[in-house]
């Protein structure tokens, strides 16, 4: 029974998103397993650095009104 198109064309995607998951699971459990206090620091200190980008990004724009785009505005008011 032959495939459709977009069944052939979802596999590889899926496929690659599964063993990139895997391989990111192996090198934490890999790092937790060789030295579980500096994962715990290096998950801290990436998580700091990303919330206070994050923090300052967001800061920035509701100084400056970078707000929701048109589009989204527009969703909102149901002017689609």
């Amino acid at each position: 029974m032959p495939r459709g198109d977009q069944e052939r064309d979802a596999a590889p995607p899926m496929l690659d998103m599964t063993a990139r998951a895997l391989v990111i699971a192996t090198l934490i459990g890999l790092l937790l397993a060789a030295d579980t206090l500096l994962a715990v620091m290096v998950a801290i200190a990436l998580g700091g650095v990303y919330g206070v980008v994050c923090f300052g990004i967001n800061k920035r724009q509701r100084r400056e009104g970078a707000g929701e785009s048109r589009t989204v505005q527009d969703g909102r008011r149901g002017l689609w």
